[in-house]
């Protein structure tokens, strides 16, 4: 008497096949990320029908590229393309975040490099945290960073920068 096929290695449905509708022998996969595995499709005590891959376990996640905790979700937590900086003052440099290849993330932005302190444009040229030090007055002049010959050739060459800056800003200002 015909029945409902199951997996058993029987024609229970006398259709001259046995477990048709079953994909007996078929490659299949288990898991997901990391934890996947592959197998194949089997008969199973119930008279259906599973894969025998058994999958991996899951693994603290990692910015890698790999779904290493197996929930679907390639390196979440990392976050990944946030916005980050790198330096400071005027080297200061906006870039996203991204895998660094040990596992973690980084800034893909690097610092520009620093240059000489101009005095009077409340800028941070040379990139320590601190703006316009050095220089005379408080709020420092433009200009008034107190040129000697006794200062380094960086320190001459910013003062010099700092005079050109305020005898321009000194002739915009004037009235015609």
């Amino acid at each position: 008497m015909p029945s409902a096929e199951t997996c058993d290695g029987v024609d229970n449905n006398c259709d001259g096949a046995f477990n048709d509708g079953f994909n007996v022998g078929q490659a299949c996969t288990v898991g997901v990320g990391a934890c996947q595995a592959s197998g194949t499709i089997g008969c199973n005590a119930t008279g259906g029908a599973s894969c025998n891959g058994v999958p991996g376990s899951p693994e603290q996640e990692t910015c890698d590229g790999v779904d290493d905790d197996c929930d679907g979700v390639v390196d979440n937590g990392s976050a990944l393309g946030g916005a980050c900086t790198a330096g400071v003052g005027a080297c200061k440099v906006s870039g996203t975040l991204q895998c660094d290849g040990m596992g973690s993330t980084a800034c893909s932005a690097v610092a520009s490099a620093p240059g000489p302190e101009v005095c009077g444009d409340e800028a941070d040229n040379d990139c320590d945290g601190e703006t316009d030090e050095g220089c005379k007055g408080d709020p420092p002049e433009s200009g008034s960073c107190g040129c000697t010959s006794a200062m380094e050739p960086t320190g001459i060459i910013a003062c010099l920068l700092g005079i050109a800056v305020a005898l321009v800003a000194r002739r915009r200002s004037r009235p015609r």
